[in-house]
């Protein structure tokens, strides 16, 4: 490990800008060093660009899904979102997990390859129409 990735001896003294651009220079050579660990992201079919999976945040792993699910359902309860729509997009958020829940590992996957899946059924996943943008569930 190079010597500027070490912190700074308390005994050194430099002026405060000097401070903190060395602070911002050894916090991104840290977070470069982590990034070159992390497993490069697999090729994906392209559900995950559909209009369902954007409702639930682009998930391409199982537990990104129940993640993501928990935290829509936080924001959308009408316990805690005292809106008209609400009822409706939690009834959407619900329905469309308890579909991708069921049959995620033999046909939602966006890992599963795309001859397995058909193009006909990405083209069918893409041009559906729901009552609201899928962007607005994470507005």
């Amino acid at each position: 490990m190079s010597q500027d990735c070490l912190p700074l001896q308390a005994s050194e003294v430099v002026p405060e800008p000097v401070k903190m651009r060395s602070k911002e220079i050894q916090t991104s050579k840290i977070l470069c060093q982590a990034i070159a660990f992390l497993k490069p992201v697999p090729k994906t079919n392209g559900l995950e660009k559909s209009p369902t999976y954007q409702v639930m945040g682009e998930p391409i792993y199982w537990d990104e899904l129940v993640r993501n699910y928990k935290q829509l359902v936080i924001k959308w309860h009408p316990d805690n979102n005292p809106s008209v729509e609400a009822v409706g997009r939690i009834q959407l958020i619900t329905q469309i997990y308890q579909e991708l829940k069921t049959h995620w590992m033999t046909k939602y996957s966006p890992l599963i390859s795309l001859s397995r899946i058909g193009e006909e059924n990405l083209q069918r996943a893409m041009s559906q129409k729901l009552p609201w943008t899928p962007k607005s569930f994470w507005v």
